[in-house]
C-alpha cells in the first residue's frame, strides 16, 4: 500500500497552476523560439483535413443519386422496343432458327445418305463375293452328288456279283390243340 504524502501545501499548488496558465497565455518572446523544443515536420490535423475533398451533403447526394438512377431509368426506357417491333424481331428470330434447324437436318441427311450409300457399295461387293462363292459350293456338291451316285451303284453292282441268294427253307407249322 502506498501513502501520498503531499510535497505542496494547496497554496502552492494553486500558485503553480496560476503561473503555468500564465506562461501559457502570454506570446513566447523571439529570442526563446529557437531555444524552444524541436519542430515536428509532419503536418498537423487541420493541414491534413484542409488537403481532404469536402465531405458530400448526404441530402445532396441522395438528390444526386435519384437524378442518376432516373437517367438511366429513362436510357432503359428509350432501349425498350414498340409491340410492332417486338413483334418484327420475334419474327425474324423465328425465321432465323428455321433456317438453321433446316441446313443442319439437310447436312444431317447428306451425312447419312453418304454412309449409306458407302455401306451399299462395301455390302454390294461383299454379296457378289457370297454369290459366286455359293455358285462355286453348289457346283462342288452336285460334283459330290454325282460321285456318291456313281460309287453307290460301284458297290450295289460289286455287292450283287458277290453275294448269291441263300434258299432258306420253310419253318414247320406248329399243330394248334
Amino acid at each position: 500500500m502506498v501513502i501520498a504524502m503531499p510535497k505542496f501545501t494547496d497554496e502552492e499548488r494553486a500558485r503553480i497552476a496560476a503561473e503555468a496558465y500564465a506562461n501559457l497565455e502570454r506570446p513566447v518572446p523571439s529570442g526563446l523560439e529557437s531555444q524552444s523544443a524541436p519542430q515536428d515536420d509532419r503536418p498537423c490535423v487541420h493541414e491534413i483535413l484542409r488537403t481532404l475533398p469536402p465531405t458530400e451533403d448526404p441530402l445532396a447526394r441522395w438528390r444526386r443519386e435519384a437524378e442518376e438512377r432516373q437517367v438511366r431509368r429513362e436510357r432503359v426506357q428509350a432501349r425498350r422496343l414498340t409491340d410492332a417491333e417486338a413483334a418484327t424481331l420475334n419474327r425474324d428470330m423465328r425465321e432465323h432458327v428455321a433456317r438453321e434447324i433446316a441446313a443442319t437436318r439437310q447436312y444431317m441427311r447428306d451425312l447419312v445418305d453418304t454412309a449409306i450409300g458407302e455401306i451399299a457399295a462395301v455390302t454390294g461387293e461383299l454379296a457378289k463375293e457370297h454369290d459366286e462363292a455359293i455358285k462355286r459350293l453348289d457346283g462342288e456338291v452336285a460334283n459330290l452328288r454325282a460321285e456318291v451316285k456313281a460309287a453307290g451303284e460301284v458297290r450295289r453292282g460289286a455287292f450283287e456279283t458277290l453275294v448269291e441268294p441263300i434258299d432258306v427253307p420253310a419253318l414247320p407249322l406248329r399243330r394248334v390243340r
